[in-house]
């Protein structure tokens, strides 16, 4: 988000500027797809702000709504691959299920190398799922791979596989189609984010913390894959004063789960009960039949299989388990492959089990209203019924998490609100003229962007302005911070020496069931006892202060 917002109101050649020269982050993360957006949003973005039709955070809005739009047409194309190899009915359940889901649609406005790859990874499988071009799927996921997220080249690992064992591609094909789509993106990625990435463009304590010094050449992507990349360290072997071997990875750091997270956690939340339930469906009870694609009246190669597609989604999931850090953001590629094998068991479920993603039965009910019509079995019936109660409860729960996400946020929510309080001279001790504002870690990964920020510098117009500038430098201690001079801070902690709370901003905390007058954690004997004292349960959210708000006091103040 930061590199979109420099693009496009500082330009590349204000690289000293940038957010990155100073704050780069563990890995550098290509500039090629925030360029992308950002020359997509530029236009509008410069018209609506020269006629004051929105303001700088609207611009930021508007940036995300561009990113969105390319995810959704992503979607689409998928969508209408689904049509091409399943059914209508399994394309209307894809676009019903993703748009019912939480996570998916959450992520596809955030710019994140996972979304960036996400809207490529996306088209490619259609490419691969309708069989128009698994040529140019291999080359567009190779592409991403290498320029946008180092990950997807286990997507491209099995989709491979699945075309060879398929004999979709003779051997030689695809290997020269990888190698275009990957040694194509790889160099425009080094041509492209030397500059951006390159030591003119940061400073010296960010050249050594990226480990850049020997070179001027960067490939992103490269010192990402380095830095995940498992390695084996010695540790003790207990008393007996042996050694065991432990992989582990630099982003262990940030936290590892077990091997199982995916299949447990995190895929259960991302598909949501719709999901879970189309994705077993289709799996275990749909009676799919092989078919063969007509292009231009030319029998072009088989339609990918659900079962297929299931096995190539599970392929990725399971490689990817073996990294010890995990997020659910990881699995972005495959989620709308997952939701694809979904839909189909939702399709063909809710025609009753007639195969093929439900053809069969749209085709007897059209054949079935000339002759007076026929009513569904009860079997279907009660197939229609289980899909329609799996839609709902999706449905319920990405209510519930969006709710939660709406107060998931507060650092962007206490930087806006610290303009607000700055502004109203009533309020505390007028601020002076230059203000210097500290973020720390916590507050800057909980909403804060560049977007939210005010100009730097006074304008021309009014020469007696106010200037802001902001740092986030993780360096400085609590201690340090009244003498490194700042005037206000944005932080997680609720006192730091030598500065006066403002205000605190509250966040989400957990839920919880209101039954009667008390109150708990939401839990099977909670909801027991309100059935026993024939109440009926409320479900909140809970916040708390997390993010608060610091003045700098009066030197004399401060002294004392």
């Amino acid at each position: 988000m930061q590199a979109v917002h420099d693009l496009l109101f500082l330009g590349p050649r204000n690289l000293v500027q940038f957010d990155h020269s100073m704050f780069p982050g563990v890995v550098p993360r290509t500039f090629l797809a925030p360029a992308a957006v950002a020359v997509a949003a530029s236009l509008p973005v410069a018209l609506l702000l020269r006629f004051g039709a929105i303001a700088k955070l609207a611009a930021g809005v508007f940036s995300r709504a561009t990113l969105a739009l390319f995810s959704v047409a992503a979607l689409s194309r998928l969508r209408g691959a689904v049509e091409v190899a399943f059914s209508r009915r399994a394309s209307v359940f894809l676009a019903l299920l993703t748009a019912l889901q939480f996570h998916l649609p959450f992520y596809l406005s955030r710019t994140l190398p996972n979304t960036f790859a996400t809207v490529v990874t996306t088209v490619a499988l259609a490419d691969w799922v309708d069989g128009r071009a698994p040529r140019r799927a291999l080359v567009l996921l190779a592409a991403a791979a290498a320029a946008l997220r180092c990950d997807v080249v286990l997507l491209a690992g099995v989709v491979g596989l699945h075309v060879l064992a398929t004999a979709t591609l003779p051997f030689l094909s695809a290997v020269a189609a990888s190698l275009a789509g990957g040694l194509g993106a790889a160099a425009a990625s080094v041509a492209f984010d030397s500059y951006f990435w390159g030591r003119g463009a940061l400073s010296e304590a960010a050249v050594r913390g990226l480990g850049l010094s020997t070179s001027s050449l960067v490939w992103p992507e490269l010192l990402v894959l380095l830095f995940n990349a498992p390695s084996s360290s010695s540790g003790s072997g207990g008393g007996g004063g042996g050694t065991a071997a432990v992989v582990s990875s630099a982003s262990s750091l940030w936290g590892t789960s077990p091997w199982h997270w995916y299949l447990t956690s995190a895929l259960p939340r991302a598909l949501g009960a719709a999901g879970g339930l189309g994705l077993l469906w289709a799996v275990l009870f749909s009676k799919e039949e092989k078919k063969e694609k007509k292009n231009g009246g030319a029998a072009a190669g088989p339609f990918v299989s659900a079962r297929h597609a299931a096995a190539v989604a599970a392929g990725f999931v399971a490689l990817y388990s073996f990294l010890p850090h995990k997020e659910l953001r990881f699995l972005m590629p495959v989620l709308p492959l997952f939701n694809v094998v979904a839909a189909v068991g939702l399709a063909d479920a809710w025609g009753g089990g007639d195969g093929e993603g439900g053809a069969k039965e749209a085709s007897r009910t059209r054949a079935s209203k000339g002759q007076g019509g026929r009513r569904p079995s009860l079997a279907t019936l009660l197939l229609r019924s289980l899909a329609a109660a799996a839609l709902a409860a999706t449905a319920a729960t990405t209510g519930l998490s969006l709710a939660a996400a709406s107060r998931n946020y507060p650092g962007g929510v206490a930087l806006e609100r610290l303009h607000a309080l700055v502004d109203d001279e009533r309020i505390g001790t007028p601020a002076p003229q230059r203000r210097r504002v500290h973020i720390d870690v916590a507050a800057a990964q909980q909403g804060i962007t560049r977007f939210g920020e005010r100009s730097s510098s006074p304008s021309s117009s009014a020469a007696s302005s106010p200037s802001w500038s902001y740092s986030k430098d993780e360096e400085v201690k609590p201690e340090e911070l009244f003498g490194a001079g700042f005037t206000h801070l944005v932080s997680e902690l609720g006192s730091v020496p030598g500065f006066d709370l403002m205000e605190a901003v509250e966040g989400f905390s957990g839920l919880r069931l209101v039954v009667g007058d008390e109150v708990s954690r939401p839990s099977p004997t909670a909801l027991l006892r309100a059935l026993r004292e024939r109440s009926i349960p409320r479900l909140e959210l809970a916040t708390e202060p997390k993010i608060y708000l610091h003045q700098r006091r009066k030197e004399n103040d401060a002294a004392g």
